[in-house]
């Protein structure tokens, strides 16, 4: 009886210990995988169309027929001149679908610049972009009392991210950015500006801003800030990889007309002068705060 016992006992020591060798309790894994993609910011000067950007002025009318301007001396059927000439905004259009009408900068030139097409006075150059430096440059020679250059810019949020204006800064300087001369200072304070702001998203639909006229360039500044610094006025971004019309919004500049009043300088003021008027737009991403 002994013996067995031993044998039992030695079975029973063995079978325990291979059922804990195998014992184990069941479980699982849960991974927590958060991957985070950031967006894009990119609003960009519009020169996708004809009519992005564009510069004109009153003595020489810009009007779309086919592919170019009506030249100088052609008569048209709305403008009853009869004198070979466009009469001064007719129809208040100013627009160009053909390089060919632009002026070209002439240092050679009293005016400093070289008239490429027509007889009239002012000379008109075609806007330059920079796009390293997000900036457009408007230049006009020959001005004089009685004139008026008109400019377009439009800007379109590109990116994935919505957009508003935090600030505007307006800067006069004087010939190649360097400080206004006398008859610099004449220029600046003769000069009236007007404008107007809108919000387009796709044709036709857009919403008016506002707008403003004849003021001094020292009231620009305050004046733009008061329509677009908002967080009301979001610029829409891209949803989708499209071609034109895009689906995200670009902000008009309805044409800021720079005039030198008739009645201005008198006698010799502001002869000769340069003013450069610089306008910055700072924007930021839409869940900032700005404005008041």
């Amino acid at each position: 009886m002994k013996k067995k016992m031993r044998i039992i006992a030695l079975v029973m020591v063995v079978a325990v210990a291979i059922i804990g060798a195998g014992y184990a309790a069941w479980g699982t894994s849960i991974v927590d995988r958060t991957t985070i993609n950031t967006g894009v910011f990119k609003v960009v000067l519009e020169d996708d169309a004809s009519d992005s950007l564009y510069a004109g002025d009153e003595v020489r009318n810009f009007r779309k027929v086919g592919t170019g301007y009506i030249d100088v001396g052609q008569e048209s059927s709305d403008n009853l001149g009869g004198d070979g000439i466009y009469d001064q905004n007719v129809d208040g259009i100013f627009e160009n679908n053909d390089d060919s009408g632009y002026d070209v900068e002439d240092p050679t030139a009293i005016s400093g610049a070289s008239k490429v097409k027509g007889t009239n006075a002012v000379y008109t150059i075609k806007p330059y972009v920079n796009e390293a430096k997000d900036e457009v440059t408007f230049k006009f020679y020959n001005m004089h009392p009685g004139t008026i250059a008109h400019t377009t810019l439009e800007m379109r949020n590109m990116g994935s991210i919505g957009a508003k204006i935090s600030n505007i800064k307006v800067s006069i300087k004087g010939k190649d950015g360097g400080d206004l001369t006398d008859a610099d200072k004449e220029l600046r304070n003769a000069i009236r500006v007007s404008g107007g702001f809108r919000l387009h998203y796709n044709v036709p639909d857009y919403i008016d801003l506002g707008s403003f006229s004849n003021l001094t360039l020292g009231e620009l500044e305050a004046a733009i800030e008061a329509i677009l610094v908002k967080d009301t006025v979001v610029l829409r971004p891209k949803e989708a990889i499209t071609t034109p019309p895009f689906d995200c919004t670009e902000l008009e500049i309805e044409g800021l007309t720079f005039t030198i009043p008739a009645e201005a300088l008198g006698g010799n003021k502001g002869m000769n002068a340069s003013v450069e008027v610089s306008i910055r737009f700072d924007f930021v991403q839409y869940n900032q705060l700005v404005g008041s």
